[in-house]
């Protein structure tokens, strides 16, 4: 599990060097662009989205965890 982590956060810091996603935070508003010249929207998406995978890795491991002390 933790080479899994430590992989897939090598893979990030490459991918935002790539990329340089920025958030800009404003009243009422939350947005996050990328600054790369062949971005689009669906990229933007992936690229934000890819940020959540080490919080799921992380939940199934505690969940795992959780149901094996209770079995």
């Amino acid at each position: 599990l933790l080479i899994v982590f430590s992989g897939y956060d090598i893979f990030l810091g490459i991918l935002h060097i790539i990329c340089d996603g920025k958030i800009f935070l404003l009243p009422g508003v939350f947005a996050g662009v990328l600054d790369f010249e062949h971005g689009s929207q669906a990229l933007t998406t992936l690229y934000f989205n890819l940020f959540l995978v080490p919080y799921i890795i992380l939940i199934t491991h505690l969940l795992y965890r959780y149901w094996a002390i209770l079995a």
